[in-house]
């Protein structure tokens, strides 16, 4: 019971709703986003991609802004392929989260 207690955040969501795709991938897309079209905030990136093409709407953005704001967008990767990208994400997650 002790260990529940300490692996949930600010929402009171367990930490392991933020390993889900849709949330790494929404606040990679943001991440993209904001990186492409500088001094655009987070609400206004996630309009544009919930207006934007079919793949990127279907994320979790408000998990993701809320995993962002906890972490800091600075964990997520931007470089690299898909595959580098999600490895040192979760690296960072996991490091910064500590859900295990």
């Amino acid at each position: 019971m002790e260990r529940l207690k300490k692996t949930k955040c600010l929402s009171g969501f367990m930490v392991d709703a933020f390993f889900r795709i849709s949330v790494i991938d929404g606040a990679l897309s943001l991440c993209h986003h904001r990186r492409d079209h500088q001094g655009l905030s987070v609400n206004d990136a996630v309009r544009h991609l919930q207006h934007g093409p079919a793949y990127l709407a279907g994320y979790d953005y408000k998990r993701a802004i809320e995993l962002g704001g906890l972490v800091g967008w600075d964990s997520f990767a931007l470089d690299g392929t898909r595959q580098i990208q999600l490895q040192q994400t979760i690296q960072q997650l996991a490091t910064r989260l500590k859900p295990f």
